[in-house]
């Protein structure tokens, strides 16, 4: 990916909202953390923000705290993430699906990244590191982000 800052759209101009816009300083500033809310808060903003975002809440947590899934892909395919679905089904089991076919449905699939982070309280640097993954896919403009979102649909659990 391109450097920080180069190629990118404006985020003022684009109204997608950076991690120290909502919450408050930047992101492993000294001494800070966020809360998970104000977490969840910042991906709910960059979806409705962003059309290359889509937010999703899988379930709660045994405090009652969200538990949330992040989908990022360029807009068609996120359209067509159903259909996606689909071809992973079938080349999930091989047994399930003609060899004639394999190669017709890798051509027309995407990858699939999944990045299941945090999953102990005292590990905070995959989540944090979420915040920013998400911000730069939602607003880079540069061609290796664009071959990315065209090829990929990551999917980002932040906390599990």
């Amino acid at each position: 990916m391109a450097q920080r800052g180069q190629e990118t759209k404006g985020d003022a101009a684009s109204g997608i909202p950076s991690p120290e816009d909502v919450i408050g300083y930047p992101v492993g500033a000294e001494r800070k953390i966020p809360d998970w809310p104000r977490m969840v808060d910042y991906f709910r903003r960059l979806a409705a923000a962003s059309e290359r975002v889509e937010f999703e809440e899988l379930g709660r947590s045994t405090d009652d705290n969200p538990l949330i899934l992040v989908t990022i892909s360029a807009p068609e395919n996120l359209a067509r993430r159903e259909e996606f679905r689909a071809i992973n089904g079938k080349l999930y089991d091989p047994r399930e699906t003609p060899p004639g076919e394999v190669e017709g449905l890798v051509a027309a699939g995407r990858s699939v990244a999944m990045l299941l982070c945090t999953q102990h309280s005292n590990e905070l640097g995959a989540a944090l590191m979420t915040l920013e993954l998400a911000h730069d896919l939602a607003t880079r403009d540069d061609a290796a982000t664009r071959t990315i979102l065209a090829n990929t649909i990551t999917l980002i659990v932040p906390c599990a």
